[in-house]
């Protein structure tokens, strides 16, 4: 719970995005009566060379590329579920042959 006024509190963001060297990761989370879910995924794949993690020099190097990998990645989101079999509440579930958390 904050301290401050419930007017001055922003609301958590819905979407995560992760940019990598080789891949960029969109995820979507949806709020039901238990918590927050996740309601979709996606990842799409980057040319070498698009982005380069550094501290002190430019990191994005074909923007364009880049701007085209986050679209698909928050296109291409699926809809099942995104949790390893291993966790308890998914463990009856059936999962698809490739899931996207498995490189």
């Amino acid at each position: 719970m904050s301290p401050l006024p419930s007017f001055l509190v922003s609301p958590p963001p819905s979407v995560g995005v992760e940019i990598a060297s080789d891949r960029v990761t969109a995820v979507s989370l949806t709020r039901q009566a238990a918590g927050w879910i996740v309601g979709a995924h996606g990842s799409a794949r980057l040319a070498p060379g698009v982005v380069t993690p550094a501290l002190n020099a430019v990191n994005v190097h074909d923007a364009r590329a880049l701007s085209a990998a986050v679209r698909s990645a928050s296109v291409s989101r699926s809809s099942f579920p995104t949790r390893p079999p291993s966790c308890r509440c998914c463990a009856s579930r059936r999962f698809p042959p490739n899931p996207t958390w498995i490189s």
